[in-house]
């Protein structure tokens, strides 16, 4: 008699793999550890385990070392902080947020956690400017909601981040639409034109008192660069009260002026400013080839000549003492249009020349203009590049690294505007 025959092949049980990241040495020391838990646990049990039950086993004896036998106690699992963006969230919502409204984000995720096990969700979150202000709502209990901003107020119940972010558009020298661009193209909410214009009523009269602040600083430094220039001047107006001095100097100051400016012009500052005393001397060795004195056989001095050492000393302090003595250099063929071009330079920054600002806006960014410049001309660098190419020996010369640039006059900007609310 024929019998149905029976399917005594066995079912394999459904499994799952784990990942473990680390090489074959990190291999042979974790799947040792197994086999020394797994034989623990087969004479313990008298059964047969598998690797599931020895994980479930080593699991259990880790929450219960952590949380102790009061079953009162739930694990709650910790997120990783590394967090990876699925193609779907690429367009999530951004704003700007404070260091300090992280914290109250903290204290009020532990308040919670304290009274429920319930997870906190977005339910809703509205763009104020830059600054988020977001629904929270328990995934549990529903009374238990919440609302969170991602920044503090002010004192006028205004928010610190969109005035800190106002005063960088501002300060950085942006246009309004290149702020707009760039705001709405990052997603991160944009200030109304109203509200910026608010703000700007206030900002304006402190980046102006900046800017008065830094011209004075800039003309004091310069003075005080030239306090020998200063007691060389009263000694001479309290010698000039002698009548002999008077009488030798006294034509001269307009002549001096013009040899001056003559000597600018034919790039021989130094060496032509030396022989102002020893033209007007009557001694013209090394007068220039071309002036009067040495051309004209019969030349006279129309100028009274200096006879008394005393004077002679007093006119050679002065000349020695003066700016363009001192600093000769700056005044080469007197063409040296370098600060003039520098200080363009810094306008263009915060000055748009295709653009016809207001009065109040143009104001605003000359002095923010005037800040940078008088804040950062004249740095000292901390290298010199040379280019090593044969073909370009104009770059043979050299190229000076400055230092970089700071901006103390934005900081104290901030300081003046931000404590004018408190």
């Amino acid at each position: 008699m024929a019998t149905e025959k029976q399917d005594s092949s066995r079912k394999r049980p459904s499994n799952f793999r784990i990942e473990i990241p680390g090489d074959e040495t990190v291999k042979s020391r974790i799947l040792e550890k197994l086999q020394r838990v797994k034989s623990y646990l087969t004479s313990t049990l008298n059964k047969p385990v598998n690797n599931g039950l020895i994980i479930e086993e080593l699991l259990d004896f880790w929450i219960k070392q952590q949380l102790g036998s009061d079953n009162s106690k739930e694990l709650h699992p910790f997120p990783s902080t590394y967090s990876q963006t699925r193609r779907q969230d690429v367009d999530q919502g951004l704003f700007v947020t404070a260091e300090k409204s992280l914290d109250t984000y903290g204290e009020l995720f532990e308040a919670h956690t304290s009274i429920c096990n319930g997870k906190l969700k977005v339910l809703e979150r509205t763009m104020k400017g830059h600054v988020a202000s977001v629904r929270l709502m328990c995934t549990k209990e529903k009374s238990h909601s919440y609302l969170w901003s991602s920044s503090s107020y002010l004192p006028n119940d205004e928010f610190l981040v969109n005035h800190r972010i106002f005063h960088a558009f501002y300060s950085s020298g942006l246009l309004p639409v290149h702020y707009t661009r760039f705001v709405n193209g990052a997603g991160i909410g944009c200030i109304t034109k109203e509200r910026r214009s608010k703000f700007f009523r206030k900002y304006k009269e402190h980046a102006e008192n900046e800017s008065v602040q830094s011209v004075d600083n800039a003309i004091n430094d310069e003075i005080f660069s030239y306090d020998d220039l200063d007691g060389t001047i009263s000694l001479m107006r309290l010698e000039m009260r002698n009548s002999k001095v008077t009488e030798q100097l006294g034509d001269k100051v307009e002549p001096i002026a013009t040899h001056i400016n003559w000597a600018v012009r034919n790039c021989e500052q130094k060496e032509s400013l030396d022989n102002i005393v020893e033209h007007y001397c009557n001694n013209h060795v090394h007068c220039h080839h071309s002036s009067r004195c040495k051309v004209d056989s019969n030349y006279e001095p129309s100028k009274i000549v200096i006879t008394n050492g005393k004077v002679r000393k007093m006119l050679e302090s002065a000349i020695k003492s003066s700016t363009i003595y001192k600093y000769h250099q700056d005044y080469i063929l007197a063409k040296d249009t370098f600060y003039v071009e520098s200080f363009n330079n810094v306008v263009n920054i915060f000055q748009d020349k295709r653009i016809c600002f207001g009065d109040d806006q143009y104001k605003l960014r000359s002095n923010l203009a005037v800040c940078h410049w008088n804040e950062n001309v004249d740095r000292g660098y901390t290298s010199v590049w040379k280019s090593r190419n044969p073909n370009a020996p104009a770059t043979q010369k050299g190229k000076k690294i400055y230092k970089k640039l700071t901006y103390n006059y934005r900081i104290n900007i901030w300081n003046h505007y931000i404590s004018s609310f408190f």
